[in-house]
């Protein structure tokens, strides 16, 4: 080959290369942005995520209760980050029970990190009836739990078991099991007591 013609040639192979690599590089980005979510998805996606573990998985309702009794926030929120590691009989965290249930791969690390502040809220609705649902009178042993999120709005979606739970009558849903996924703003929870 000419020596005149080679830097040339080099150069433009080189500059092939780049063009490729920039484009894969591109491809990867495009795909990793379809994964964002925004944190109402996120909200709604782990509802669904959490109604598909806890429908058949009684040891899971009654740590949850426990737990939403500590009352970490002085309310009956559960924050998802200091849960999450809490082994479960089975031998699987409580992470671990929710990873068996995503719809996609990665999904709840996506979820993870689109709402660090992750928190399942066990409602008390004993302040409008006294046989409304609460956390003091859940009976974890019945399956039917229909977990909402924190949509903002007046109305919640729920989830039973993965799928849109039927559409309740409010008087229903008040007498009903129900959890909902929101995030903790403001608040700085304080870590789990060791020892106790």
């Amino acid at each position: 080959m000419n020596t005149t013609f080679r830097p040339l040639v080099e150069f433009a192979v080189l500059i092939m290369l780049m063009l490729t690599a920039c484009s894969k590089q591109e491809q990867h980005t495009s795909f990793t942005q379809e994964q964002i979510l925004t944190e109402q998805e996120a909200l709604k996606e782990f509802a669904i995520i959490l109604s598909d573990a806890i429908a058949d998985n009684e040891e899971m309702r009654a740590f949850l209760k426990d737990e939403a009794l500590k009352e970490f926030d002085n309310d009956y929120d559960v924050f998802y980050p200091f849960i999450k590691g809490h082994l479960f009989s089975s031998g699987k965290t409580f992470r671990q029970e929710l990873l068996s249930h995503e719809k996609y791969d990665n999904q709840l690390s996506i979820i993870e990190t689109t709402i660090p502040k992750l928190t399942v809220l066990v409602p008390d609705f004993t302040w409008i009836d006294s046989n409304c649902f609460s956390v003091h009178n859940w009976d974890t042993t019945i399956e039917y739990v229909a977990v909402g999120f924190d949509d903002d709005g007046f109305q919640h979606p729920l989830f039973y078991n993965g799928k849109p739970a039927a559409a309740f009558l409010f008087r229903r849903f008040l007498l009903s099991p129900s959890l909902l996924s929101k995030t903790t703003k403001g608040c700085a929870p304080r870590p789990p007591r060791v020892g106790k």
